[in-house]
């Protein structure tokens, strides 16, 4: 239990040897949503306990309201109280542990959070955003995710006899096509009005060098509005160095099943190997062998 009355509860995963002060980052793994420390399948339970075993120290944790941790009782809009507690839980593994540089990890709002807690922290080097939204309410995206869908249905043989018995939303299917259309003949789109926030945010994090890694499963809405609105964004950031967009075939938002998180277990864990101060404890405890 650690933060301001000791109201925030986490489970503290160490490295089975013994590290040197400040040899390598702790991580900090965030809430998905409203998923307890946990997180979905037990991702953030396998999460942990490997990048132990790789000898990175990994606290998860959950935010006042979720799992185990209290309330809080000062009405802080979540957007606040989740970079404080955070920050708050570096704080811990700083008196705890030692570390003094942290890398952040969340799924969806997790993402976001992970992102926003590293522009404002100094002592975060690093981010893991799986399936970041960017922004979610973006009804172009909207759109495009669930024309795609409709698209994909024509070749399912199963919405053909929905169909056929009047049980589809012919109504839904008549308006994205729609909007489809106007989107092809008129060569425009409403550009979404986080784009440049969230482009300027990312090329903040790639100047001050703290590595990002996006981590998308195959067909998700926050790939599309990466693609869409960010992509001469991406390119630049990727030949500056330091930042990574992976996907994750055969997955559903959550990253199951088993063999999906396995396959984003290993991509952490091998990105984490490559940060500057994973790559030298990697050395040294190959050395001592």
């Amino acid at each position: 239990m650690f933060g301001q009355g000791g109201t925030l509860v986490g489970i503290l995963t160490d490295p089975p040897r013994p590290t040197g002060v400040g040899d390598r980052p702790a991580v900090v793994l965030l809430n998905a949503g409203f998923i307890h420390r946990v997180g979905p399948y037990r991702l953030n339970v396998n999460l942990a306990r490997s990048l132990a075993a790789a000898q990175f120290p990994v606290l998860r944790f959950d935010l006042s309201g979720i799992g185990d941790s209290r309330l809080r009782r000062d009405n802080l809009p979540i957007q606040k109280s989740a970079v404080l507690e955070a920050q708050e839980a570096m704080a811990f593994l700083t008196a705890a542990r030692g570390a003094t540089r942290f890398v952040l990890i969340g799924l969806c709002s997790g993402a976001e959070n992970a992102l926003r807690v590293a522009r404002l922290d100094k002592r975060v080097i690093g981010a893991v955003a799986l399936n970041y939204q960017g922004d979610p309410t973006d009804q172009v995206i909207k759109d495009r995710y669930h024309a795609d869908y409709y698209r994909r249905a024509m070749f399912d043989p199963r919405r053909w006899l929905r169909a056929a018995r009047g049980e589809s939303e012919y109504g839904s299917i008549v308006r994205l096509l729609g909007v489809r259309l106007w989107s092809g003949l008129s060569g425009k789109a409403r550009r979404s009005p986080r784009a440049a926030e969230i482009g300027a945010s990312l090329r903040e994090l790639s100047v001050r060098g703290v590595r990002v890694c996006l981590l998308f499963n195959e067909g998700d809405p926050g790939l599309d509005y990466l693609n869409f609105y960010l992509a001469k964004d991406i390119d630049r950031l990727k030949a500056a160095g330091g930042f990574d967009v992976q996907v994750v075939p055969r997955a559903n938002h959550m990253f199951g099943p088993l063999r999906a998180q396995e396959h984003v277990i290993g991509t952490i864990e091998t990105w984490l190997q490559q940060t500057p101060a994973g790559q030298r404890a990697t050395t040294d405890r190959q050395g001592k062998h």
